[in-house]
């Protein structure tokens, strides 16, 4: 997937619930803010914005190779979330 794409998919989830009379970044704060489980580092930038637009009942967020380290069966039809990694390069 190439960077135009991903701005694409993240840009029309926003327009999605804005659409319906969600702003992500308004919703209640009580589940808590977007976070890795295993680290419990928070989401930041566009992944916290991204991940605010999820419909979600739990802020933790675990990847593939994080869930299958521990032994976590991942339910057949399941769908991830898209996460944006960037790192600077010299």
């Amino acid at each position: 997937m190439n960077k135009s794409e991903i701005y694409t998919r993240i840009t029309d989830k926003l327009i999605s619930k804005i659409s319906e009379g969600i702003i992500p970044w308004r919703r209640s704060w009580s589940i808590g803010i977007p976070r890795n489980f295993i680290s419990q580092r928070p989401y930041n930038g566009i992944n916290f914005i991204s991940l605010l637009a999820e419909d979600h009942p739990s802020p933790y967020y675990l990847t593939f190779l994080q869930a299958k380290e521990r032994g976590v069966t991942i339910n057949k039809g399941a769908t991830g979330s898209l996460i944006v990694f960037g790192s600077f390069i010299k």
